[in-house]
C-alpha cells in the first residue's frame, strides 16, 4: 500500500518514493527543521511548553578512570513523567498537555483506529502529522517528531510494519544507513528488554537528534583493536560513568562487524557466566553518527541489563526507565524538579542547620539527595573551572552520573569484566604510551 504524506509546499514526498540520492548536513537538517516547522503550524508541538524546559550547560566531572568526562542535565517540563513498571507489556498512556501551560497543543490521544499503538503509521496517518519516508535495510520506515522534543532536531525513525524491538545485525544496519542518509545527524536504539530504556518496546523505533551527546566525545581509558591489521578498526573503552565502548571507521562494514561481534559477546554464556547474569536478559544500548566532513562512522555500544537500574534513593531524581539518550550523557529529568528543587533549595538556605535540617514532608524524599548537596559544598574545588552553577545543579550534575552508572550493564570501575567482553568479542588490546 502507499499512502500519501502531508503536503507542505511540496516539503513531503510520498511513501514508499525511492529515496535518490544521499543529503548533505545541510539538507538533513533542512529536512528535520521543516517537520518541526509544520509540527508547530499544526498545533502539535507547542514551542511556548518546550521553552519552559530548563537547559543546564555541560559540565565536566571526573569519570571512573580518572579522566575529565561531560554530562548534560535538562529538567523536561513540557512532557508529563510516565513511569512504566518493569515487565509490563502496555504502552505508555500518553497524558493529555497540561491545562495551565501556556500555547494550544493537540491533546495526545491513544492509537488510531486500526493501529496496534501510538506510534503506528496508522496513527500518524489518522493525526495529520508530519512524516518523512526512510528505507533502512530495504524496509520502509518513517521519521515522525515526538510532540515533545528533547533538543535540537529531535525525531523518531519508526517501522512501518508494527514489529516488535529485537536488537540484531538488522539494528545495527538500520543505524548505520541512517546515519549515512542524514549525515550530522545522530541515532540511537534502546534496549529490547524492560526496565532498561525503551517504553514501547512493541513497535521497533530509533531516536535520532542533531545535538552531540556528551559520551562521543568521552576521553578514552583503552584501546584496543578489532579484525586485521588491514581491515581492522580501533575500539575504545571510555572514561565514563557507564560501560561504553566506542567503534570508529571510515567503512559501514567494518563497524558493522565490531558491533555485531561486541553485541554477540555481552550475550554470550561466558559474559553472563562471569557476571553471574540472566543471559536472556542481557541487551544493548547503542548511538550512532556518521560525519561526512571526514567520512567517518562512530558508533557506541552500552551493555545493558535488568539486573541493574537506578538505586531507589535516586528515584526522587529519575523514576522513569533511564533510555539511550541519557546513557549518553543528556539527562532528561522530569519537570516536577523544577519546583521541587527550588523549595528544597530555599529550605536548606534559610533553615537553621543546612544540609543537617530536618526536611517538611512534601521534600522528604529529597533526604539522599542532600547528603549530594552537602559533598557538592565540602567540595571546593568541584567544577571551579567551568560554568557557573548552583550548589543544588552541581548536586545534580553528580547525582545523574550515579544514575547512569547504575543503569550500565556492569561497573564501569570493573576493568577485567570490561576486558572479558572485549576478549570474548574478538578485540586485541592495545598498550598505551
Amino acid at each position: 500500500h502507499t499512502h500519501t504524506h502531508i503536503q507542505s509546499s511540496g516539503l513531503f514526498t510520498m511513501a514508499g518514493e525511492a529515496e535518490t540520492r544521499s543529503r548533505t548536513q545541510d539538507e538533513a537538517f533542512d529536512c528535520l527543521d521543516k517537520l518541526f516547522e509544520h509540527s508547530v503550524d499544526s498545533g502539535y508541538i507547542c514551542p511556548d511548553r518546550l521553552a519552559l524546559n530548563v537547559v543546564m550547560p555541560e559540565l565536566e566531572l571526573q569519570g571512573p578512570h580518572g579522566a575529565k568526562c561531560k554530562l548534560q542535565v535538562t529538567i523536561n517540563c513540557s512532557k508529563p513523567e510516565i513511569v512504566v513498571k518493569v515487565g509490563d507489556k502496555r504502552p505508555p498512556s500518553a497524558a493529555a498537555a497540561s491545562p495551565t501551560a501556556p500555547g494550544k497543543q493537540q491533546p495526545i490521544a491513544g492509537p488510531a483506529p486500526g493501529a496496534k499503538c501510538v506510534i503506528c503509521w496508522e496513527t500518524a496517518q489518522h493525526k495529520k502529522l508530519a512524516t518523512e519516508p526512510v528505507t533502512l535495510s530495504s524496509r520502509p520506515f518513517f521519521i515522525q517528531l515526538p510532540p515533545y522534543p528533547y533538543t535540537d532536531r529531535h525525531c523518531v525513525v519508526i517501522d512501518r510494519e508494527h514489529t516488535p524491538m529485537h536488537i540484531t545485525p538488522n539494528t545495527i544496519a538500520d543505524l548505520l544507513q541512517f546515519a549515512t542518509k542524514f549525515p550530522g545527524v545522530f541515532v540511537a536504539s534502546n534496549t529490547d528488554r524492560s526496565g532498561t530504556g525503551a517504553s514501547i518496546l512493541a513497535h521497533r523505533h530509533y531516536q535520532a537528534a542533531s545535538k552531540r551527546f556528551p559520551v562521543l566525545d568521552a576521553p578514552v581509558a583503552f584501546e584496543a583493536w578489532y579484525g586485521g591489521s588491514g581491515a581492522g578498526c580501533k575500539v575504545e573503552l571510555l572514561d565514563f560513568p557507564a560501560v561504553a565502548v566506542r567503534v570508529a571507521s571510515d567503512t559501514q562494514d567494518t563497524v558493522f562487524a565490531a558491533a555485531c561481534s561486541l553485541v554477540d559477546a555481552w550475550r554470550s554464556q561466558q559474559v553472563s557466566d562471569r557476571l553471574k547474569l540472566d543471559q536472556t536478559q542481557q541487551t544493548v544500548s547503542l548511538l550512532c553518527g556518521y560525519d561526512q566532513a571526514t567520512a567517518r562512522y562512530t558508533l557506541v555500544v552500552f551493555p545493558r541489563t535488568p539486573a541493574r537500574m537506578t538505586r531507589s534513593n535516586l528515584h526522587c531524581i529519575k523514576k522513569e526507565f533511564v533510555g539511550i539518550l541519557e546513557m549518553a550523557g543528556f539527562a532528561i529529568l522530569p519537570g516536577r524538579l523544577k519546583q521541587q528543587l527550588a523549595s528544597l533549595a530555599e529550605h536548606l538556605t534559610t533553615t537553621e542547620g543546612g544540609t543537617n535540617a530536618t526536611l517538611p514532608e512534601e521534600l522528604t524524599m529529597f533526604a539522599p539527595f542532600v547528603k549530594y548537596v552537602a559533598a557538592v559544598g565540602k567540595d571546593a574545588g568541584f567544577g571551579d573551572d567551568g560554568p557557573t552553577l548552583t550548589l543544588m545543579q552541581r548536586a545534580l550534575y553528580r547525582a545523574f552520573a550515579d544514575i547512569v552508572a547504575d543503569n550500565s550493564g556492569l561497573d564501569a570501575r570493573d576493568t577485567e569484566s570490561a576486558f572479558a567482553w572485549l576478549d570474548q568479542a574478538g578485540c586485541t588490546r592495545q598498550t598505551r604510551n
